[in-house]
């Protein structure tokens, strides 16, 4: 039984939205994300992470984070922010390894830091 764990610290306090009740949360869910990648400060940049669930009935919640991390740890970032709001709605860890098996960041959902903060 796996585990997953989060390597990563936000640099400000999350910005989300979560069911009052995750039970009324109906399956299946759909999730879609947004990142960008800034500056290089002391080695790392800063990345910023959007991530929109949605439920089978059309209910969206979403996240905003940001990190500082280095380049080369862009993508398993952003991966494990999407597992980590995804675990909020009943995802056992196992689920959430297994659904993120084969994560390809998908260079196209790359936005410029502007987009973020407007």
């Amino acid at each position: 039984m796996s585990n997953i764990v989060f390597n990563y610290n936000t640099t400000s306090e999350p910005k989300d939205t979560f069911p009052t009740d995750p039970r009324n949360v109906v399956p299946p869910l759909s999730y879609s994300y947004k990142y960008s990648v800034g500056e290089e400060l002391d080695g790392k940049n800063e990345v910023q992470v959007w991530i929109s669930i949605r439920d089978k009935n059309g209910k969206e919640f979403t996240r905003f984070e940001e990190f500082l991390v280095n380049k080369s740890e862009v993508e398993n970032c952003v991966k494990q922010s999407i597992q980590f709001y995804l675990k909020n709605f009943g995802n056992s860890d196992e689920k959430l390894i297994s659904m993120f098996e084969s994560f390809n960041l998908d260079t196209s959902n790359k936005i410029s830091v502007s987009h973020f903060n407007s």
